[in-house]
């Protein structure tokens, strides 16, 4: 119209519309003479709103932001405005009915809400003949319109909206709250009713649940308002408001805590003035009657036909208020007791203990008789609060009562006596009020608490005795068991009678045989009002399947939401709130006895199994439960006598069994005649062909219902096809062909049907199964080509159901969309079918998952899930009882977030082993990396901004083009909102993170230690090179192949790195998001992890040495998000929020810390410090306690847990564990060098300053954690090992620990983070408490008694790690890997053994074993050699085979470190060994062991059993320089028996020959092994230098050595060696190897071995060595300075290099010798002549083939350098010798002099060159001519 122009006035208007229409009885028919009217008329009007709604959010509309986001708020909640208000209020006129229960013919205002009437019985309709103008009300008209506006509120407004949009809406509708509940002025704003704050206290709870952390900022507002909400005099406000805060406990448990504390206070506070003025209010003048005839409500309210001038007292509203404050406080403590149990930190048990005596004090005021004179109702009120709270309490399980249990039946039975003889001044309707609330608690115990009723005595006969007695109370005939013509007693009494048909189902079968019969007879009777779908299975709900224009009832249609909204709101009936928090405590979503690996078995189909029922998957909660055929009860409903039906059906099996033959057959056909006509006719017709089918339904069905069953047909039709496959094998030899056409029949039914959910779930069922039949399509067996594969076939119909909530097209090439888009139970079947696709690999690829972009459109689903989550811990259609089904449905939504979540993991873990298995391109790896970073960042980029197609081929070109593709999927998840919800990106930091640690390990199978800074994804410099490379080739072939060419993750570094540390950042509306900062972070430590060594190519600046890497540009970004991580605060202060999550947070901050500090990211050492002192801890958290106080109640190390009871009492235990364990880490990786110089001792220094409190800390966190690991191991092992098992949780059996009184102060998360520290603080602790020094103020036996303590923790730990060191990874996270315990406890004793310690010395029994097994386990694996090798074994390495030395410890990133941990326990051993026997204590420490653990690999290599050439070079190098190390320490002892029948000399005479061979290697062997060659030259000098060889021996020493080319070795055997007759023995030696040209190499270090050794006697014999060398190998000398210089040698060309090199040793020869020649009285003149010529020939040779600097040669290979060297050794000449000099020159011939003259003259004047300058042009002057 002319007035809709603008969204809040069209919504105004349809909102006019909606009141207008009327009620259900009295509804105009807008429509004309055919509309219906009524109900109808009211949901078609809100689904037009909803619809507008949806298209203005989606279409980011102006008008829908800001404070016109307010104005559409306000306009929606005028659906239950004041206007509705006054309708549903509206008084009766003559013509109207009475209210049923009012006296005579009064009539009185009839108030037509929920909370009065809660069942719109049959008698509640007017008949026909009622006429006349009056308006007829329906009492379900409150709770329609209350539907349909919250219907509006979150389908069409919350739902659609996003993360931010949400955000807002939570603030604005709390602001809209606060006026109506006085918590600010009302300043303009509109004051809502109780209807609309029942609405907006519903859409709280739900945008609670779906914002989750990132609604921080909106909880802070709304807390104040549910709070005072709680004393609101509505029941409905209280009710909705008390959810709200479960909701919001949900999210932030510590919050829940709070507000259970001050509820608890404020209901007290309510109670003792509700008590204290019983006692001061005058007695009534006479006695109240049975019945009032003027109804009161609970709280005693009058609501009746009062006088217009009688009011209620100021009392008697004081009491009203106090009622309201206990009501809504106690049912807000009970709620939360039904979350906090659940959630982090838990409830502390003394909060429960007062929990439970405020509720004994509520239950007692049934016997105070002068609060229920003078009101009765308060007395119902404080019961029914206390059974309540009672309930909750149970409902934490039996552990927590048991100590209750008592009292509880006390009070139980003091009840049903009430009910039974009467309380004075109460009616029966306040008698049943209070025993329905016993009953209810009574239930709640059987069904948490069942195992009490074994464990507890005679609880089974009492419970059972109780019943006996209130079941004739509310029997027909009973006391109680009348019927009330009140609506709400009427509700009362179902709802009680249904509590004692529940409890006699939830008790175990037989044990109430006496009551059997009058229960079997009462639930017959109760059955009679059965529709048909009690009776039959969610298994078979597909028979009636109906279309969607003829669905008549909710499961017709099979979960299509939009479609099921409207059928509940059209069907369902009203539910009193009384009624809905009878069974608030029945808890169906606490899965308390679920079996996750039971199923039910249809045709062994996960998809099908969706449909089984919560009991369907439920195990017996007792043994005596077990026996039999006992079935865990149905759910119960809100509807009370829908509740009562459920239960009876259910007593009535129970009990069948126990009657006679002829009560069996009578009820057996009682039942077959209950179901309808329609169902059996319906599931006859399916048993035909189609064509009876549709003759059958053109007989009995009207015109207009003709093919309503089509969906069920095609279903069945499906289902079929599935029953039918496992057997088709046996008519493959008549008709092979008919898998295929089943398939292509599957796919042409789904294709049909409208996308009807009920069919699309049966199809996906069918592929599923067709999945494991594959061998049925095989070639030769197709009848259609394209069904081959089942993916392809089945992959259209999976996109098509995940839809969207957001608005569509209502047509699509004619035909109406269907509501299937939004099908939950269609969405998981399609998930499921997925993720089963990709666990069997069958048909799916890693190009097919790319291109139809299956992860983006899971990810946008996942997306939706988030925003449309809803409390599902309430029911979701709260002012009406819904059917269970429709229940079920929505409630659905978890389960399908967790299973897109499992699919998108099993689809990721299908393309990983895909890439490994065929060795293929990380491309797609990468295509998931890029495409999480846009999701992370929230960027998107339009089309425009797209590469172009004919852009020219260069490496930024291939790069874009990958980031546009990432792009153009990830915007299928961002096209409603520029970012995406925190869960979608916490998801996809994780997919991120496992794509590069996955692309890493495919890059090592391909790249060596050595060629690791060649792998093009890790490394930016190679990865350009190779893809300029790649894309020349792409351009120089002219063909369009730029499709074939990739990019690397290296290239994308930068973006990477920024959005990680963003990430790690991250807040939304000004919240703090700890899941997505703690997966943001672990992002950026993987890729520090992994690209941290990678060098920047464009960067030429040098650091220490070194290039600068690429990520140091962004050290400073990283270093923000490593410090936000481990500067947060574990707790809000004053009234702020406190967020969750924060500890693990800390830890994922510490844990970065470490790969950052390892990688040297930030250059400047003082900024690590001051990230050391972040995770130090504080002086109040850490003391000095000795180990016997420690072991006491009073001890001070469990000072760290919170005293708070509104805090989470182990999160400050949990930042303790974390600071210590990364002390210990940054120690530990000090220790092992894993932090590079010099920033590892700096850091070893800092993390050892928190002093001997930590410790000692260290050590008790440590023993606690191994005793927990061991406690809940099934091996009671220290560390991960093959088919171990963990459990869950510590027995409550257990003792305290050191650091925790009782295991209920600590939850899993410290048990797991203690388990899996525990060696990093042991380690801590021993490196701490063994260098405690004199100084410290300590006394050493103390600090003695902890290490006596852990030093037996690290022996077991290091057995069972060394035992398990060759298994895969822990799978689970609580479990240390054996390699990191081996290292931590192989480090720890090497300080306890440096220092010393004497209990370690008296158990040299353990560390021989230890000794033992690092040589089975460790060492000979490691060199493939089995454990039981010696020497007398002649099996080499390659012939060795079999498990233990195949892959050991391959997978751990330690490897190297736990091999020199090892190595350093020997070497630290023998020190220890040698320093004992010097002091005569003990020369035996480490027994044989120790020797076997180092000779042994001496004696494999000399053998031949091991081989140095190896690929393994890195292990063999660590082992066989420890080894030679071992042998050098133990060797340089002074005393000759080093023990266990070893003496030294032959000790050393063996070794040193193994040292020979080590430094002469064979042809083809490994030449990398530095250590190993430098511990062998180290032993060859202790050798030599002691008195074990004498002066023989190292003369032949000398010689092989010589011959071997170990010219370090042969330096220092000739140093020891007088006179130089080392020299003089090997000089033949020399000879040959100068004269042998065929091996350069050798040639030029043996020539450079005698320039060292002259350079050596220059400084100690006066220059005798050179006299000895060039007497023997002068002429080589010469000859090889000659034959390098003019690129003459035999072998031919040589490199640059070694001319340089072989030139300047001879030359440096040459020039000592002549220096020794011209010494005074060395030589005559004539000599030193001749020598001169000789040498002045070969410098003319040199000069002029390779030129000066200044006068080039320009011959090939020519090096003026080398010139430049001969000239210098001229003018050297010339300048000490110039008689010498002249007298040589003169006998050369001109021509060479002229060169030498030439090159003196060139050095002596710097090499200047000649400018030759041609004559300037004189100019011509004019002038001169005269």
């Amino acid at each position: 119209t002319a007035s809709c122009t603008s969204v809040v006035s069209s919504i105004d208007f349809l909102v006019g519309r909606f009141i207008k229409v009327g009620g259900e009885y009295s509804a105009s028919k807008c429509g004309g003479a055919f509309s219906s009217g009524g109900r109808a008329v009211r949901v078609g009007i809100a689904s037009a709103i909803m619809e507008l709604l949806k298209l203005q959010v989606a279409t980011n509309d102006v008008g829908m932001s800001g404070s016109a986001a307010t104005d559409v708020l306000t306009a929606v909640l005028g659906m239950v405005g004041p206007a509705m208000e006054q309708q549903l209020r509206q008084p009766s006129s003559g013509g109207g009915h009475a209210r049923i229960g009012s006296c005579g013919n009064q009539r009185f205002p009839d108030t037509l809400e929920v909370t009065s009437s809660p069942v719109a019985r049959s008698s509640d309709r007017p008949s026909s003949s009622a006429g006349g103008a009056a308006s007829l009300f329906s009492h379900a008209d409150s709770g329609l319109v209350r539907t349909e506006a919250s219907r509006v509120l979150r389908r069409g407004l919350a739902e659609v909206s996003s993360e931010g949009g949400q955000q807002a809406l939570l603030r604005d509708l709390a602001s809209l709250c606060r006026p109506s509940l006085g918590l600010e002025e009302n300043g303009g704003s509109i004051v809502l009713n109780r209807y609309q704050l029942q609405i907006v206290l519903i859409e709280l709870s739900h945008l609670i649940t779906a914002l989750g952390e990132a609604g921080t900022s909106g909880i802070e507002d709304a807390l104040p308002v549910l709070k005072v909400a709680l004393s609101h005099h509505d029941h409905g406000v209280r009710y909705e408001a008390s959810i709200a805060l479960q909701a919001a406990a949900r999210a932030f448990p510590q919050e829940g805590r709070k507000t259970v504390l001050s509820s608890l206070d404020s209901l007290m506070d309510s109670w003792d003035n509700l008590v204290a003025l019983a006692d001061t209010q005058e007695s009534p003048g006479e006695e109240r009657k049975e019945e009032s005839p003027t109804r009161r409500r609970r709280f005693r309210r009058n609501k009746g036909n009062a006088s217009p001038t009688t009011q209620p007292s100021a009392q008697m509203e004081t009491s009203l208020k106090h009622q309201y404050s206990v009501h809504g406080h106690g049912l807000a403590i009970s709620l939360l007791l039904h979350e906090l149990p659940m959630s982090s930190g838990g409830i502390d048990m003394e909060m429960l203990d007062k929990i439970i005596t405020v509720a004994y004090s509520l239950v007692k005021c049934q016997n105070n008789e002068l609060l229920a004179k003078a009101t009765p109702g308060a007395v119902c009120t404080c019961v029914r609060s206390g059974y309540g709270l009672i309930c909750a309490a149970l409902s934490t399980g039996p552990q927590a009562v048991s100590s209750h249990i008592a009292g509880f039946f006390r009070l139980w039975q003091n009840s049903v006596k009430h009910a039974e003889e009467g309380m004075r001044y109460f009616s029966p309707s306040h008698d049943l009020s209070c025993l329905d609330a016993m009953l209810v608690s009574l239930v709640s115990f059987l069904k948490s608490c069942s195992e009490l009723l074994l464990s507890v005595p005679d609880a089974l006969n009492r419970t059972t005795l109780l019943l006996e007695k209130v079941f004739p109370l509310v029997s027909p005939g009973g006391r109680l068991g009348t019927p009330s013509e009140n609506p709400a007693a009427a509700s009362r009494l179902d709802s009680a009678k249904a509590s004692v048909m529940e409890a006699f189902s939830w008790l175990p079968p037989g044990s109430y045989a006496f009551a059997a019969d009058q229960v079997f007879s009462f639930a017959a009777l109760h059955i009679q009002e059965l529709t048909a779908w009690f009776l039959v299975s969610s298994e078979d709900k597909i028979l009636d399947a109906h279309s969607f224009a003829r669905a008549t009832s909710v499961g017709q249609t099979g979960g299509a939401t939009r479609l099921e909204d409207t059928l509940v709101s059209l069907l369902s009936d009203p539910a009193h709130h009384s009624e809905r928090e009878s069974v608030l405590h029945a808890l169906a979503w606490k899965k308390k006895n679920r079996k996750e690996s039971f199923a039910m078995d249809i045709f062994e189909s996960h998809i099908l199994e969706l449909s089984d029922t919560e009991e369907d998957r439920t195990a017996a909660p007792t043994p005596l439960h077990a026996v039999g055929t006992w079935k865990q009860p149905s759910s119960p409903s809100q509807a009370s006598q829908v509740r009562l039906l459920d239960a009876a059906i259910h007593c009535f099996s129970s009990t069948f069994g126990m009657q006679d033959g002829r009560a069996q057959d009578r009820a057996s056909r009682a039942l077959g005649s209950l179901l309808p006509a329609t169902l059996l006719q319906s599931a006859r017709s399916l048993t035909v062909t189609a064509s009876s089918l549709i003759t059958e339904n053109e007989k009995q069905k009207p015109r207009g219902e003709k093919f309503a069953a089509e969906p069920a047909f095609l279903a069945v039709l499906l289902r079929f096809m599935t029953l039918l496959l496992p057997r088709l094998h046996l008519i493959e030899s008549t008709d092979p062909c008919i898998a295929s056409r089943f398939s292509s029949m599957a796919s042409s039914i789904m294709e049909n049907s409208v996308m009807h959910p009920t069919v699309f779930v049966e199809g996906f069922s069918f592929f599923e199964r067709l999945t494991v039949y594959t061998n049925l399509l095989s070639k030769g067996r197709l009848s259609v080509s394209n069904t081959a594969d089942p993916a392809a076939s089945c992959m259209p119909f999976i996109v098509k159901a995940y839809g969207t909530i957001h608005p569509q097209p209502l047509h699509e090439h004619g035909r109406l969309k269907s509501y299937g888009f939004t099908s939950l139970m269609c969405q998981r079947a399609a998930v499921n079918l997925l993720r089963l696709l990709s666990q069997r690999k069958c048909g799916l690829s890693v190009s097919f998952i790319e291109k139809a972009q299956i992860h983006g459109h899971l990810l946008r689903l996942l997306d939706t899930r988030c925003g449309s989550r809803h409390f599902q811990h309430a029911s979701f259609y709260r002012t009406i009882s819904a059917p269970r089904d429709a229940e079920r449905s929505v409630g659905e939504g978890d389960a399908l977030e967790t299973e897109i979540i499992l699919a998108l993991q099993a689809i990721y873990a299908f393309e990983s082993s895909t890439a490994q298995d065929a060795g293929a391109s990380s491309m797609h790896l990468l295509h998931l990396i890029l495409m999480s970073r846009v999701l992370i960042a929230g960027i998107t980029r339009s089309e425009n901004d797209m590469s172009s197609e004919e852009e020219s081929l260069n490496p930024s070109v291939i790069i874009r083009r990958a980031e546009d593709v990432a792009t153009l999927e990830a915007s299928l998840v961002l096209s409603h909102s520029s970012t995406c919800r925190w869960q979608v990106r916490c998801h996809s930091a994780k997919t991120a993170s496992s794509a590069i640690h996955d692309i890493a390990r495919t890059c090592r199978r391909s790249f060596d230690e050595k060629q690791w800074k060649q792998c093009p994804d890790f490394h930016p410099s190679a990865a350009l090179a190779l893809l300029s490379k790649e894309c020349q080739h792409a351009a120089a072939a002219g063909e369009k192949k730029d499709d074939e060419l990739t990019t690397y993750a290296a290239l994308h570094l930068q973006s990477l790195v920024i959005a990680a540390c963003s990430t790690a950042v991250a807040t939304s509306d000004q919240a703090e998001l700890p899941s997505l900062q703690r997966a943001g972070l672990r992002l950026l430590a993987v890729l520090v992890e992994h690209f941290g060594d990678a060098l920047d190519p464009e960067s030429s600046s040098v650091m220490d040495g070194q290039s600068q890497t690429v990520l140091q540009h962004y050290s400073s970004q990283i270093a923000s998000g490593v410090r936000h991580a481990l500067t947060i605060s574990s707790s809000s202060g004053g009234d702020d929020i406190s967020y969750e999550g924060l500890p693990q947070l800390y830890a994922a901050g510490c844990e970065a810390l470490q790969v950052v500090a390892r990688k040297s990211i930030i250059s400047d050492v003082n900024v690590l410090k001051r990230f050391v002192r972040n995770v130090l801890p504080s002086v109040s958290e850490i003391h000095y306690v000795t180990y016997a106080d420690a072991r006491t109640k009073e001890s001070r190390l469990r000072g760290n847990l919170s005293t708070s009871l509104t805090d989470d009492r182990s999160v400050p235990l949990l930042f303790l564990v974390w600071k210590l364990r990364a002390l210990a880490e940054l120690r530990l990786n000090a220790m092992v060098e894993l932090i590079p110089q010099p920033f590892a001792a700096s850091l070893e220094q800092e993390a050892r300053s928190g002093g001997v409190g930590a410790g000692i800390y260290a050590a008790a966190l440590a023993l606690d954690g191994a005793r927990v690991l061991r406690d809940t191991c099934s091996k009671k092992a220290l560390c991960a090992k093959a088919g171990l098992e963990q459990s869950s949780r510590m027995s409550s059996s257990q003792p305290a620990g050191l650091t925790f009184s009782t295991f209920h102060d600590v939850d899993e998360s410290v048990f797991s983070s203690m388990s899996l520290s525990w060696p990093f603080l042991a380690n801590y602790a021993v490196s701490v408490l063994a260098n405690v020094d004199d100084s410290a103020e300590v006394e050493h036996d103390d600090i003695n008694e902890w290490l006596d303590v852990l030093i037996p923790l690290l022996f077991a730990g290091l057995y069972d790690a060394l035992n398990n060191i060759s298994y895969e990874p822990p799978t689970s996270g609580a479990l240390p890997a054996p390699a990191d315990v081996a290292i931590a406890g192989l480090e720890a004793l090497c300080t306890l053994l440096e220092k010393g310690n004497n209990t370690l010395m008296t158990l040299a029994g353990d560390l021989q074993s230890i000794l033992d097994l690092l040589k089975d386990k460790l060492i000979l694996p490691l060199l493939k050699l089995p454990s039981s090798w010696d020497d007398s074994d002649e099996s080499t390495a390659e012939e060795v085979k079999g498990g233990e030395t195949q892959s050991i410890i391959s997978h751990t990133s330690n490897r190297l470190t736990l091999i020199a941990q090892a190595c350093r326990l020997l070497e630290t051993t023998c020190r220890a060994r040698t320093a004992s026997a010097s002091n005569g204590t003990d020369s035996s420490i480490g027994g044989t062991a120790l020797l076997q653990a180092f000779l042994l690999p001496l004696t494999a290599l000399e053998s031949g059993a091991v081989s140095l050439s190896g690929d393994d070079y890195g292990a063999m190098d660590i082992i066989f320089s420890s080894c030679f190390r071992c042998s050098d320490i133990l060797i340089s002892e002074p005393h000759d028996d080093i023990g266990d029948g070893v003496d030294q000399r032959s000790l050393a005479r063996a070794v040193m020959m193994v040292a020979v061979s080590v430094l002469t290697p064979p042809e083809g062997s490994n030449t990398s092994l530095s250590k190993t060659n430098d511990a062998a030259t180290g032993l060859l000098m202790t050798c030599v230098t002691s008195a074990l060889i004498d002066t023989p021996e190292k003369r032949q020493l000398s010689v092989t050595t010589a011959e071997a080319g170990c010219w370090d070795a042969w330096k220092a055997v000739c140093s020891e060696l007088d006179d130089g007759f080392g020299l003089s023995y090997s000089m033949p030696s020399i000879i040959g190897i100068l004269a042998d040209w065929d091996n350069s190499d050798r040639q030029i270090s043996a020539l450079a071995a005698l320039r060292n050794a002259v350079q050596v006697s220059d400084q100690q014999d006066g220059g005798s060595t050179i006299g000895i060398i060039m007497q023997a190998a002068g002429a080589e000398i010469v000859s090889i300075l000659k034959a390098y210089g003019v690129c003459s040698t035999p072998q031919g060309g040589v490199s640059d290099r070694l001319r340089v090199e072989a030139c300047a040793d001879s030359m440096k020869l040459i020039m000592v010798a002549l220096q020794q020649l011209c010494s005074p009285g060395e030589a005559e003149e004539a000599n030193v002549s001749a020598f001169l010529t000789v040498v002045f020939d070969i410098f003319t040779s040199l000069i002029s083939y390779n030129g000066l600097p200044n006068r080039p040669s320009g011959r090939p290979n020519a090096d003026p350098s080398l010139g430049r060297m001969c000239a210098q050794g001229l003018v050297h000449v010339v300048r000490t010798s110039p008689a010498a000099f002249k007298d040589t020159m003169a006998l050369l011939e001109a021509e060479d002099r002229a060169v030498l003259e030439m090159a003196v003259r060139a050095d002596m004047t710097g090499y200047a060159v000649a400018q030759s300058q041609a004559p300037a042009k004189k100019k011509l002057s004019l002038k001169g001519f005269k």
